[in-house]
This record gives structure tokens, sequence and C-alpha cells, in this order.
């Protein structure tokens, strides 16, 4: 199960199925608790670096692009009902959505490293 980042602090891990979408654990701290998660719909087809999910903290409201080109196959309706626990499981149950994706190509644009070995 290859995991990749994105330079705006979200993962991308390969599933069988398609690709899941997540914040880091990194994000989450510095963005604080998260109050609002607002997810693509179901069915939509997404540009990489269209704004894909609006997410409001304590601190200030994000707007997260897509880091891949695709489709929306899977929302995580517990994040938009209970965003805490985004913030609480970020690399785990608090995942966003999945999509399938149009152009494995596309991977080449994100890292295999997190951000914080990056600043390393």
């Amino acid at each position: 199960m290859t995991i990749f980042y994105t330079k705006d602090l979200q993962w991308v891990r390969e599933t069988q199925d398609g690709f899941v979408v997540g914040l880091t654990a990194r994000a989450v701290k510095e963005m604080g608790k998260l109050t609002l998660v607002e997810l693509p719909p179901l069915g939509d087809r997404i540009q990489i670096g269209d704004e894909a999910v609006l997410i409001e903290s304590t601190k200030a409201a994000t707007d997260l692009v897509a880091p891949l080109s695709g489709q929306v196959i899977e929302c995580n309706d517990g994040v938009t009902r209970m965003p805490t626990l985004a913030s609480e499981e970020p690399e785990g149950a608090g995942w966003l959505y999945k999509l399938r994706a149009e152009d494995r190509s596309e991977l080449a644009l994100l890292s295999r490293q997190t951000p914080d070995d990056e600043q390393e």
C-alpha cells in the first residue's frame, strides 16, 4: 500500500479500487480543532488543482485542492457529521474521500516523503 504526500499536507493512499485522500497529522496540528468538513459530491469529476474540500477550524477556513484528477467514488460521511474525527484520526478513520484516478502519471507530482521529512 503506497502512500504519497502533497505539499499542502494531504496524503494519498493507493487501494485496490482507487485512491484515498486525507489530511496529515501535521496539517491537523496547524489547523487546530476542525469544526466543518465539506467533501466533494459523490460522482463528481475533479481535476488536479481544483478546490475539492472545504475545511473550517478554530484558526481558519481552508480549501484543499485535489491531489489527482478523477471521479469521486466514496466520501467519508463520518467526517462531515463529526469533523473532529478528521482531527483525532487524520491518517486513519478520519480520511476524507476516495477517487478513481484518470491519469496515473499525476502521481509523479506527489512525494513519497511526509511533509515533516522534507523539512528536515
